[in-house]
Formats: structure tokens, C-alpha cells, sequence
């Protein structure tokens, strides 16, 4: 839900929709004798070896080629984490201060795949001295984030195991696009919970609830002090509390029914609508999206073809921290709009015909979810998946059946 204005800061609010599902493998339980290097060594060792290390353009986005990133680093926390749930997140550098706040306010177990794009035009494996460089500052600023939350004096805040993954780019306009279905998978390998969610990087749950969340503001803080339902309900009364998105994209969370979840202390079902996007569990994300547009609901449209229930659960719910919107979504938003991007709005030639990169983006992205929604009514949907993610599954032992005992 949104509150519009209060004290030069602007607070989202959205209920959470806990359609949270026992993980994929079954019995996911850490193995115990494993020391942080021991997982660390694992997940890059299967992670990498199915690394395509030649350098993506806008065209391979266009053709549905598999987005290959390098697993640089993994910072694992050493904190035994005290609750069941993992929340998992995509990230890029530039958000690094809200997976900061979503770390504070969630004392359990977050898994976080970073993202730094290199633009070179040879492979890979073999960075040029300025991505090198380049790679070894934004090493450098997940240690410190990483460190710091280790640190006694942070506790309470989440025992954070961070993937640092790179992806070499020959094509500038496709750096600017997210991968970020790719690094939802990826994030999701280090989980060894029973349970587990993803929940975008700017959002902060409940449960955490604390005036360093947002810093612009006082009487904000003191509200996200005291924050409770019956709170919620006053500012819903009083026309400061709108639910998430409520103006600009009101199909992806109407099906939630706010005004039921305002007044109702027990959890309760709601029917799929197209183009709802709560934040729930799982099948893998669909690959092919990146940037903006149908990356999450793809995914919800899945599960829900799939039979699952949702639910909504009456006591908690998500806060969101403004940002900017992201390169991908102002590309899909122009193109929507029949606008022009400038500059970054080049032309290229594609199947015979010179059209912007905002047109080709939009264009793709609708291909991409009429093909899904057909599939899924045809029961043929399968989400497309890199070959890193869903190799790792079968090989970490954390994700066998069992893994616990090893």
C-alpha cells in the first residue's frame, strides 16, 4: 500500500502474499560440515562450468539466447540463521543501500545475486584491464556492505550469503537491460531453508519494521516505529495509505483485495487474475525476460496454471523504498508510450526493418508473454531456464533430497 506524502518522503506499502511453497528439491537443509569456502567452492564450481563467456548483444536478447553470467564471488554468512524462510533478491550496485535496509529489517537468512555488467568485446574469461578494475571496485563494495553486517554491532539483521556475478556485454543498450530473471534463479541456489521467497530488493518486510528504513523524515520514522494494522487502517482512513501501484498498474495487486486484508485477522484465498504479481514462490523464473515487463508475472501466471492456491496473509506485508526507474522500464515505457528514448534510442535493422530499441524491447517482451500465456492455456508451458541455474540444482547437496544428513 502507498502513502502518498509525509514529511518529504515517500512510503510504499504493499501486503504480502505468503503463497510461500516447500522448496523444489524437498528437504532442503544445509550440510552441516560444510564451512562457508566448502559451499562457496561448490556453487562456483557448477555454477561456471557451463559458463558462455561470449559477449552478449541486443540482437541475442532478441533471438532468446540464454544470458550466461560469471559467478565471481560469494560472501556466505557465518551467522546460523534462526528462521526457516529465505528471501531472495536480485541487485545491482546501485542498490546495494536497499539491500542494506531489507537486511536490516529481516533477521533471517537473504540471498542476494549482484549484478555488474562488462561491456568488451572479447570473451569472458578474459576481462580488459579497465573491467578488471572495474570488477575488483564493485568486489570491494559488497565485502564492505558484507562485512559490515557481520559486524556484532548490526545484529539484529540477516545472515547474508551475496553473489557477486558478472556478465560480459559488447552491446551498451543491453547492459541498460537487466538480466533479472537469471539472477533470481541464481539467488535462489544458496538456500538451504524449508521455505523460501523472493522479494524485490526494495521492498522490506514487516516484521522489521524501523526508523532507519528511510532516513528522509522524523514523523516517518516515528510512524515505522509504531507501524501496526491498526495503523495502517488509520492512514487508509485518512487517504495517506493507497495499495502498491493503486494508479499506475492497478491489475497487478487488485486481486489481494485490500479492503479485505485491511479488515481481516485470518488468511484467506483470492482467485489468479492476469497480470497479478504478488511476491510468492516458485517455479524457476522464465529466463528470456530481462529489463521490465512480465519478468514476475510470467511467473505467477505459471503458478497459478499449476493449481496453486494463493493466499493472503492478513499479518504482514512489504514496504517499498522509492527509486528511480530502471533503464529497462523507461525503454518499455516509451515504447508503450510511442515515444522516443533520444539519444539512447538508436535504430537498428531486425528481420528486414529498421525499428528503435524501444519498439524491438516492447515487441519482444509482448512476444515473449503472448507465447507463454498460450502455452500455459495449452498446459505446454515450460519456463525457459539457464543451464547454470538448473545444473547447480542437481548437483549442490543442499538441494538433494536429504541433503541435511550428508
Amino acid at each position: 500500500m502507498r502513502v502518498l506524502r509525509f514529511d518529504t518522503a515517500l512510503l510504499l506499502l504493499t501486503c504480502t502474499i505468503l503463497s510461500v511453497a516447500i522448496a523444489v528439491a524437498g528437504n532442503l537443509n544445509a550440510p552441516k560440515q560444510l564451512t562457508a569456502e566448502d559451499k562457496e567452492a561448490l556453487l562456483q564450481a557448477c555454477y561456471n562450468q557451463h559458463y558462455n563467456g561470449t559477449p552478449s548483444t541486443f540482437e541475442d536478447f532478441l533471438r532468446g539466447f540464454n544470458t550466461s553470467l560469471f559467478l565471481h564471488k560469494v560472501y556466505w554468512s557465518a551467522k546460523q540463521p534462526q528462521l526457516p524462510l529465505t528471501i531472495f533478491v536480485s541487485a545491482t550496485l546501485e542498490r546495494l543501500d536497499a539491500l542494506d535496509a531489507q537486511c536490516r529489517c529481516y533477521p533471517g537468512p537473504l540471498s542476494a545475486a549482484v549484478y555488474v555488467p562488462l561491456l568488451q568485446q572479447q570473451h569472458g574469461s578474459k576481462l580488459t584491464p579497465e573491467n578488471s578494475a572495474a570488477l575488483l571496485a564493485a568486489a570491494n563494495r559488497v565485502q564492505a556492505l558484507f562485512e559490515s553486517l557481520e559486524a556484532p554491532s548490526r545484529s539484529p539483521s540477516c545472515a547474508l550469503t551475496a553473489l557477486l556475478l558478472y556478465e560480459a556485454v559488447s552491446d551498451p543498450p543491453l547492459a541498460r537491460l537487466l538480466p533479472v530473471n537469471s539472477l533470481r534463479n541464481a539467488a535462489l541456489l544458496p538456500v538451504a531453508t524449508p521455505l523460501a521467497a523472493m522479494v524485490d530488493v526494495d521492498l522490506a518486510t514487516s516484521a522489521g519494521l524501523a526508523g532507519e528504513v528511510l532516513a528522509p523524515g522524523a514523523g516517518l520514522r516515528e510512524i515505522l516505529r509504531t507501524c501496526d494494522k491498526a495503523t495502517l487502517r488509520t492512514l487508509s482512513a485518512d487517504s495517506r495509505l493507497h495499495p502498491f501501484a493503486h494508479y499506475a498498474y492497478r491489475r497487478g495487486h487488485a486481486a489481494t483485495n485490500f479492503s479485505r486484508w485491511l479488515a481481516s485477522d485470518e488468511p484467506y484465498d483470492v482467485p489468479y487474475e492476469i497480470n497479478y504479481e504478488p511476491w510468492d514462490l516458485l517455479p524457476p523464473y522464465d529466463v528470456r525476460f530481462r529489463g521490465y515487463g512480465w519478468n514476475k508475472v510470467a511467473q505467477v501466471a505459471h503458478v497459478a496454471a499449476l493449481n496453486f492456491t494463493f493466499r493472503v496473509a492478513p499479518g504482514a506485508w512489504l514496504v517499498h523504498r522509492p527509486h528511480e526507474r530502471s533503464a529497462g522500464q523507461r525503454l518499455y515505457g516509451a515504447a508503450a508510450a510511442g515515444q522516443g528514448q533520444g539519444q539512447a534510442d538508436e535504430v537498428r535493422t531486425w528481420k528486414g526493418s529498421r525499428a528503435p530499441l524501444s519498439r524491438l524491447f516492447h515487441r519482444r517482451v509482448s512476444a515473449l508473454r503472448h507465447v507463454a500465456v498460450r502455452d500455459m492455456r495449452r498446459g505446454t508451458y515450460v519456463a525457459a531456464e539457464d543451464p547454470q541455474s538448473a545444473g547447480c540444482r542437481a548437483e549442490l547437496p543442499w538441494w538433494r533430497p536429504g541433503g541435511g544428513s550428508l
